[in-house]
Order: structure tokens, then C-alpha cells, then sequence
């Protein structure tokens, strides 16, 4: 009889008792190229840290941790708490926080005890990829999303793996890159955090109406909460909550400070728009909308390596790219590649005018400046003159899509090329006149009548629209209009106000443009989309640039 094959193995087998103060490591025993899992109950009934490999990818359902590499500095109250059991760490992963023996046990409590379909497993990147092993962490890189979509939920330590975070306690956990397919790729997140009042539910006072439920996890310590609540408590500044015991009839509301995931800035709606959305069909109608969300959300992240920001999210765009393909720095490269596939699968080029006030990217204008790149802490970009919260930047504002969205392919060199509706364009402080345009013909005529119809873009320059001018009978460089579409201004009143984008671009080359700015126009009674159908004319573009790659 031959011996039964074995889905999975034990790589490591220790005692709480001796990783109090040590570094651990997986390497001897760990076959690269596999996952490999937290087993809870042996941490939580025979005090023992076990790490099981699985040959192929796990059938068991299990919880996926969502941390920073460098959370909150403990104060300390923290320190003497979790001093208790102490803290380990990984070899070859020393400058991230140590590991909480208690932290750890908390989500293992939190994955096995209290959630409905109780998980005997967690997945903790710091434990369970190879740290020294390159063959392994490029091969885990391309397996990330999957680990967070298959796993059953996303339990979130938005202080860090080190200790656990009060509501009133800002981290950084939603400025950094890896963690936004953290929280969009699993069926669930939930937060968890310090706590020490009664189990209860969220909702609104002034209707009465619950919206979720902080479950505790260890009672007077700490609790888990719904992400999509603690997001849209932070938006307001604070966390409605009720004891869950009392009737309705009794119920009586507290109010919590809330800046666990940051404080009432733009990349919060953003954040909160991709949560909402990331679930729709990526083939349907709107996703077009559930792509800019993500690539809103996505702006405002940065990560200690350029590279791993098109890493950690080209999952939630159903693409792999390899990651041995690309230099750490190569941010502008691996970008391309990424919107090189996205537009190969038919979907449209969502990533423009998520930011109109940001400077457009010089070696690839269709996206604005990127982040710069931060070991810890928050993104900011880096404009002419000063720099700039990534998190206060991105537009609050939401696609509408009754406009056909920008569809085409992208060269090597980063050119997007597609077909759009334009106007030629000319600075409303120079005399220009165009032999071509009727407009300008008029005006010549009757110097008193009405001039072209002008616009300011975001960089507080005016504009003139020769509607009617060919484009092709104008002389390099050539600026023009090109129709983005109508977008919803967003707002927690949900009272929205329509508006349209229109790029501003620029020759730079012959038939090369790149994005100079954006003009964001109020459309009352739907005045830019009827303006499109009246004098501006289909065209093909090349918009890229305008340095290179």
C-alpha cells in the first residue's frame, strides 16, 4: 500500500517559551515557492508557534494579517502590556517591528474564536515567506493577491505587528502601498484594535440606524470593527456606537475620536469609494468607475521600494507581471508594463485625472507625479516648490461615465494612444489668431462682439476654444482640449454637484503630446457635454512623456 500523500507539513515546531527574545527562521526546513500558514490552535492550546507548508495552495480556510513593516511607537502602558509574553523576531526581516507574542495571539483569538466560521489558520507575510530566499519572496510577490482574495478575511493591526492602537490613534497604515489589496482583495476586513468598553454596534443617533458591530475579542481590551465603519468614522472624526445589549427602546450612543486610519482627508473618500466598488464585475459597465477609485486610492500610498507600488496592486487589475523583470527603482517601467496590460484586456486608461492638482508625471504624463518612496510614514509629492500630503491631493470626486472612457493601447515608451474628441487651444494673453477658426474671423470683423468662449485650468491660466478650428492646419506645438468626461464631486451630505475634466495638452514632439493640465469646469444644465457635440472633432493622439522613460 503506498504511504497517503500529505497536502502539507510542519516547518516549525517551538515553544512560546523559547521565542521570547530570539529570531526565528524558516529556511532549513521551508521549500521555496509555497505558502505556508500559522496553525492558531497550537498557539493558543499548546503554547507553541507551528508554521505549516502546504504543497499546493491551501484548501483550509484561513485569516490573512494586514500590518505595517514599522507601526506606532509604543508608550508606556504598551510597553509594560506586551512586555508580558515579549516579542520575536525573523531573520533576514530585522528592520521591521518585532513581532508581539500577544499581538499574535489576539488575531489568532480574533480568526479561530470570534469570527462566524471560526479559521484555525493565519497567514503573517513576516512568518510565512522566506525572508532570505529571493526565488521565494518573487514568487510570493505574484502569489500576494491571491492570498488575500482566498482568504476567508483580512484582520487589520493598523499600528503594526508590534502592539495594538487605540481609535484615537493615528497610524500609517493607510498611507502605505501593500496595504490597500489587503483590504480590497478579501471577502471581509475587519479592524482590530484596543477596546475596553462592552460589545456594542455602529450606527447613526439620529436615525437609529446600525451599520455594523464591534465584536470584542479579549473583554476590557480589545475588539474587532468593520473597516468600511472605522473609514467613514474617520472621515467624520468619530465612531458612533451603542452597547449591543440594550434594547432598541434604551439604546443610548457614545461617541469615540477616530483617527485610526487618518483624519478627515481626501484619500479617505477615495479609499472609501474603492471599498464600495471593488466587488463589481471588472468587465462591467462600471468599471471604469471601480478602476479610478482604485488608482485614487492607490496615488495617495507609498512603500519603501518605488517598484512595489505597481506590485501591490496590479492584483486588484487581474495582472502579474514578474517581478524579477524589473530594477527596485523602476517605478516608471513596471508602471507601463501595467497599463500596457490593463489596456490590452479591453479596459480604459482610469488612472487620468485622479489628481487634476497634482504636476503630471514628466516621463509618463498621463498619470500625475508619483509619491516619493518612504521606509515608514506617510506619501508626499514632490512638486516645484514644496512638498506635497499625497493624502490631501487626490480629487473628491467619483466617474460618471456617460462619456465614453479612454480606451487605446500604450507603447514601450509609455505613449498612450487613443481617440478622443479635441479643441485647439490658444493663451487667452497673446494675440493668436487663427486663420481657420470662424470665431476668430468674427471677432476681427466686429472687435466689440463676443470673444471665444474661455476657461481657467487648475494652474489659474486662461484659455481660449477655437471650436471650429482645424486641427491639423495648426503649426507646432499644438495645444488642444481633450474631453475626459463628467465626474460627481463627492461629499458625505451625498449632495453632488456635476463637473467636467478636460485635459490640457501639448506638442512636444511631432504628433506627441503630453499633459500640461486639467481644466475641472462646473457642467450646469450639462453645458461641456453639449459643447462636444457641437465643434469638437475626433482625433487620434499620442500622449505621453514628455522627457521618456
Amino acid at each position: 500500500m503506498m504511504p497517503p500523500v500529505l497536502s502539507s507539513r510542519t516547518i516549525l515546531d517551538i515553544p512560546l517559551t523559547q521565542l521570547r527574545g530570539n529570531r526565528i527562521s524558516i529556511e532549513s526546513s521551508a521549500t521555496p515557492r509555497r505558502i505556508r500558514l500559522i496553525k492558531c490552535s497550537a498557539l493558543l492550546d499548546n503554547n507553541s508557534l507551528t508554521i505549516e507548508e502546504f504543497i499546493d495552495f491551501p484548501s483550509v480556510p484561513y485569516s490573512a494579517i494586514s500590518y505595517v513593516w514599522k507601526g506606532n511607537e509604543p508608550g508606556p502602558e504598551t510597553q509594560q502590556e506586551t512586555a508580558v509574553s515579549g516579542h520575536f523576531t525573523v531573520k533576514g526581516a530585522e528592520d521591521g517591528d518585532p513581532i508581539s507574542i500577544d499581538v499574535l495571539r489576539y488575531a489568532c483569538i480574533a480568526a479561530r474564536d470570534c469570527y462566524l466560521d471560526g479559521m484555525d489558520h493565519i497567514w503573517l507575510d513576516r512568518v510565512c515567506i522566506m525572508q532570505t530566499n529571493r526565488e521565494d519572496k518573487s514568487w510570493q510577490i505574484t502569489q500576494m493577491f491571491n492570498v488575500y482574495k482566498k482568504a476567508e478575511l483580512a484582520i487589520i493591526l493598523p499600528g503594526g505587528i508590534h502592539h495594538l492602537v487605540a481609535l484615537n490613534e493615528e497610524t500609517s497604515w493607510v498611507h502605505r502601498g501593500w496595504t490597500l489589496q489587503e483590504a480590497l482583495a478579501p471577502e471581509e476586513a475587519l479592524v482590530l484594535h484596543l477596546w475596553k468598553w462592552e460589545q456594542g454596534i455602529v450606527g447613526d443617533p439620529e436615525d437609529d440606524d446600525t451599520s455594523g458591530i464591534i465584536q470584542i475579542v479579549v473583554p476590557g481590551y480589545c475588539a474587532l470593527t468593520t473597516l468600511e465603519n472605522l473609514v467613514e468614522a474617520c472621515t467624520l472624526g468619530s465612531l458612533q456606537w451603542a452597547p449591543e445589549a440594550l434594547r432598541e427602546d434604551e439604546r443610548e450612543w457614545y461617541t469615540v475620536p477616530t483617527k485610526i486610519l487618518g483624519l478627515k482627508t481626501s484619500n479617505l473618500h477615495a479609499f472609501l469609494d474603492a471599498l464600495r466598488v471593488f466587488d463589481e464585475d471588472s468587465n462591467s459597465a462600471r468599471s471604469a468607475f471601480r478602476d479610478y477609485a482604485i488608482w485614487k486610492a492607490a496615488l495617495t500610498r507609498t512603500s519603501s521600494r518605488p517598484v512595489d507600488m505597481v506590485f501591490s496592486i496590479m492584483g486588484l487589475f487581474d495582472v502579474t507581471l514578474d517581478p524579477k523583470a524589473f530594477r527596485k527603482d523602476d517605478r516608471i517601467g513596471a508602471t507601463i508594463a501595467l497599463a500596457r496590460e490593463i489596456l490590452s484586456k479591453g479596459r480604459c486608461a482610469s488612472w487620468i485625472g485622479i489628481s487634476t492638482r497634482a504636476p503630471p508625471c514628466r516621463q509618463l504624463s498621463t498619470f500625475p507625479e508619483f509619491p516619493e518612496t518612504t521606509v515608514v510614514g506617510k506619501a508626499f509629492i514632490r512638486t516645484a516648490d514644496k512638498m506635497i500630503d499625497a493624502a490631501t491631493i487626490v480629487d473628491e470626486d467619483t466617474y460618471m461615465g456617460s462619456l465614453r472612457p479612454i480606451e487605446g493601447e500604450m507603447d514601450e515608451a509609455g505613449y498612450l494612444k487613443c481617440k478622443r474628441k479635441i479643441c485647439i487651444l490658444t493663451p487667452a494673453d497673446t494675440a493668436n489668431v487663427l486663420q481657420d477658426c470662424a470665431e476668430c474671423q468674427r471677432i476681427i470683423e466686429a472687435p466689440g462682439s463676443q470673444q471665444h468662449l474661455a476657461a481657467q485650468t487648475v494652474d489659474g491660466k486662461q484659455w481660449y476654444f477655437h471650436e471650429n478650428a482645424y486641427f491639423e492646419a495648426s503649426s507646432f506645438p499644438r495645444i488642444a482640449a481633450v474631453a475626459l468626461g463628467p465626474f460627481a464631486t463627492v461629499n458625505l451630505s451625498e449632495e453632488e454637484d456635476e463637473i467636467y475634466k478636460v485635459m490640457l495638452v501639448q506638442e512636444h514632439a511631432p504628433e506627441k503630446f503630453h499633459i500640461v493640465s486639467f481644466f475641472v469646469l462646473p457642467n450646469f444644465d450639462k453645458f461641456w457635454g453639449q459643447r462636444l457635440t457641437m465643434g469638437w472633432r475626433e482625433r487620434t493622439l499620442n500622449i505621453g512623456g514628455p522627457e521618456g522613460k
